[in-house]
């Protein structure tokens, strides 16, 4: 069935809305004076396209009450026009132009951030030392702290936080960023672009597979579902800059070669995708669970046994006793910053592996029942367990959620991302030395609190909705 001029002409509309947020996020918003305070602002002399950038006739704005209320715009107008596209293909069969419009429109919006200012963020430049830790100076990352190479060309523009102690994301993830920097040479903007474009490749693959599995258990939400996943604000901002990217790559890998009936592999590749960032260790435990509850315990067996071996084979070069992954297990989910919410955060996480088993033991071998207590376990870490700042922790649950095709969690998947990204680009904008009065004054207790019943009214009013129209329909 072929979209009407008027659908197509509103899709397209919502596309120039999201390429121009992009724009803002990408090249704009980093030029404001809180981001260009950041020691990464003086990298943007050092590449032509960004001193290009950066000379262009453009009025940055200085007033903080200015660039607030150009940032609440374009979040406001991204997340409506994402929203819209959305609804446009729901439940509508896909076209073959439908499909290259939408992925085209994804790799111009991926491509974005990957040439955005080199002050975008912090955290890849983390990556980046760390990888040349182990690649340049053949020192394990996990015993010996990145500030012992001060004299690196990437230290001064790594997020100090993290350069004190050793550390970095799990092994499978290390040996990676081992590979990339041992590609550069001692360019900073190099190996920026680099990093952001093997993330690019690997968040290309991930809609690439979205589309896959859609088209196997729900082809006549394809293009929704694809739209859900690529044309999200935080995925095509944060995508090209974060290693949840290359977890979600097995993580999806491994629900494709599921709904190919091939469990076993798929239960290795998820656990792969701990080995990136344990963040997705809860969703492993309940594919688990899935398996023994359809019957199927002897035959997980061998890939237990095989992903065992894996995890050992990584861990090995990096491996300095049982430390190493102790320091892994805590860097899961840190505690909160204000010590007010550590007894909270406790309770919760204890909750949290009760919801886990719970979720694990529902399980009845079916795809979808799957993805739906992924998705659950997904929004309880989003709302309850995580910084509500760290806004690309969302693009796991984005990924899952997008799968399932149902109105009620892409909706509340939706407006969490809105807020959670707002507040990330907040965060990221504003400091001691540029900052506005607080536009709320919430506690971060009440955020926890009021969340989650934002999202669940939001749910109960959709499920209602739903009803209601299903009974005029009978």
């Amino acid at each position: 069935m072929k979209s009407p001029p008027l659908t197509m002409l509103i899709k397209a509309a919502s596309a120039v809305i999201l390429f121009s947020s992009s724009l803002f996020f990408n090249f704009y918003l980093p030029q404001t004076p809180g981001r260009m305070a950041l020691p990464t602002a003086d990298l943007i002399g050092r590449l032509s396209i960004w001193r290009w950038i950066a000379a262009l006739p453009l009025t940055v704005i200085s007033s903080s009450y200015g660039v607030a209320l150009l940032l609440t715009g374009f979040v406001l107008a991204a997340f409506f026009a994402y929203t819209v596209a959305i609804i446009l293909q729901w439940n509508r069969m896909a076209t073959g132009r439908g499909i290259v419009f939408v992925f085209v429109t994804s790799v111009i919006l991926f491509s974005l951030s990957v040439l955005a200012l080199p002050n975008f963020n912090n955290d890849i430049y983390n990556y980046i030392l760390r990888g040349r830790l182990a690649a340049k100076y053949n020192v394990n990352p996990y015993v010996v702290a990145a500030d012992q190479f001060e004299h690196d060309p990437v230290h001064p523009y790594a997020n100090p936080q993290y350069t004190h102690d050793p550390g970095g994301k799990l092994p499978l993830w290390m040996h990676f960023n081992r590979i990339l920097a041992s590609l550069t040479d001692n360019s900073v903007p190099f190996m920026l672009l680099l990093y952001r474009f093997a993330l690019l490749i690997f968040n290309l693959a991930n809609a690439v597979l979205i589309g896959l599995v859609l088209k196997k258990i729900n082809p006549r939400y394809l293009l929704a579902g694809l739209i859900f996943y690529a044309w999200n604000p935080v995925v095509f901002t944060s995508g090209q800059s974060k290693t949840d990217t290359f977890a979600i790559f097995f993580l999806l890998l491994g629900v494709y070669l599921h709904v190919r009936e091939k469990p076993g592999i798929a239960f290795v590749l998820i656990g792969l995708s701990v080995l990136v960032k344990i963040v997705t260790l809860p969703l492993l435990l309940i594919y688990l669970g899935a398996q023994i509850r359809a019957g199927s315990l002897r035959r997980m067996v061998p890939p237990l046994v095989i992903l065992a071996a894996v995890t050992a084979i990584l861990y090995w070069p990096y491996w300095h006793g049982t430390a190493t992954a102790f320091m892994h297990m805590n860097y899961a989910l840190k505690p909160a910053e204000s010590s007010g919410m550590m007894l909270l955060r406790q309770i919760l996480k204890v909750v949290f592996v009760a919801v886990v088993l719970t979720l694990a033991w529902w399980q009845n071998g079916m795809t979808g029942r799957l993805l739906l207590g992924w998705t659950l376990a997904f929004l309880y870490l989003a709302v309850l367990l995580i910084n509500f700042a760290f806004s690309w922790y969302l693009i796991n649950l984005v990924a899952i959620a997008g799968l399932m095709g149902k109105y009620r969690y892409v909706l509340i998947t939706t407006v969490i991302c809105m807020f959670s990204f707002f507040y990330n680009c907040w965060y990221m904008t504003y400091s001691s030395d540029f900052h506005v009065r607080e536009i709320y004054t919430i506690p971060n207790i009440l955020i926890y609190i009021l969340l989650p019943i934002t999202a669940l009214v939001t749910g109960l009013a959709l499920v209602s909705w739903q009803r209601r129209k299903q009974l005029a329909g009978d």
